[in-house]
């Protein structure tokens, strides 16, 4: 097993493609603002096949993951 798949637990979600359009759908943001994240290295690139890019939902997930665990470590390291 893949060390995506093996962390959702699924094979066939871990490698469920999205394009450009589903991806902006799922984050909820424009396509130009999904272009700016990735050119400064917020958002992981996409894997082109044929003319699309493609993006995981496992990646998706982690992602978001990672964004919400910023903004509640925001709490821990702030002074009162």
């Amino acid at each position: 097993m893949t060390p995506i798949a093996a962390a959702n637990g699924n094979t066939a979600a871990a490698f469920e493609r999205l394009n450009k359009a589903a991806t902006c759908q799922q984050l909820k943001v424009s396509a130009r603002c999904l272009e700016e994240m990735v050119a400064k290295g917020r958002f992981p690139p996409g894997i082109r096949l044929g003319r699309e890019k493609y993006w995981t939902q496992a990646s998706i997930d982690e992602f978001l993951r990672l964004e919400f665990h910023l903004q509640a470590a925001y709490w821990r390291r702030r002074p009162l």
